[in-house]
């Protein structure tokens, strides 16, 4: 298990005794707080994310390419959705244990998060453009050079614009 889903199952602080007042016996006395109720919600929602993804990419066979291309992309926004609750269930249990004096702290932990994730993200959508700039320039240009084929061709000069369109671009594949 990852970091984030251990500390559920050891909860940092300490727990009541007998006799405290407000709590149960053996209940944290973070577990009312806000910080606490945050990481609570988004750890869980994190670790049935991806629950569900694993048992999407072991147990669904997908032949059908569209099929399978919107699986990818589906499991791809999940993970997504399960990466940003782990950095927010993460930030606020590094709150709670942190405390509120050092709340610098939690917020420099924030900071470095975000500079992370939206780094990667930033990355990953220049990759994608710029492969889509470059396909759309080699599109132009195996056009163009087909464009040579005679009239009477018409179906044989797109097929072929068509298999060279597709090993030219098949090198290189981005998703987001």
């Amino acid at each position: 298990m990852t970091p984030p889903f251990t500390s559920l199952f050891q909860i940092p602080g300490q727990y009541a005794g007998q006799g405290d007042d407000n709590y149960a016996t053996g209940e944290a006395y973070i577990a009312t707080g806000a910080a606490f109720v945050i990481f609570l919600i988004s750890d869980s929602f994190a670790l049935f994310i991806s629950l569900a993804v694993v048992m999407v990419q072991t147990s669904l066979v997908v032949i059908d390419p569209k099929a399978l291309k919107l699986m990818v992309f589906v499991v791809n926004k999940l993970m997504w959705a399960c990466c940003i609750s782990i950095s927010i269930s993460f930030v606020s249990l590094s709150y709670v244990v942190i405390g509120q004096d050092n709340w610098w702290l939690t917020w420099s932990t924030v900071v470095v998060a975000a500079l992370i994730l939206l780094g990667t993200l930033g990355i990953m959508l220049y990759c994608v453009v710029k492969y889509r700039v470059q396909r759309k320039r080699i599109k132009r240009s195996i056009k163009k050079a087909v464009s040579g084929i005679g009239e009477s061709f018409g179906r044989c000069r797109s097929l072929v614009t068509e298999t060279l369109l597709k090993i030219e671009c098949k090198k290189k594949v981005y998703a987001i």
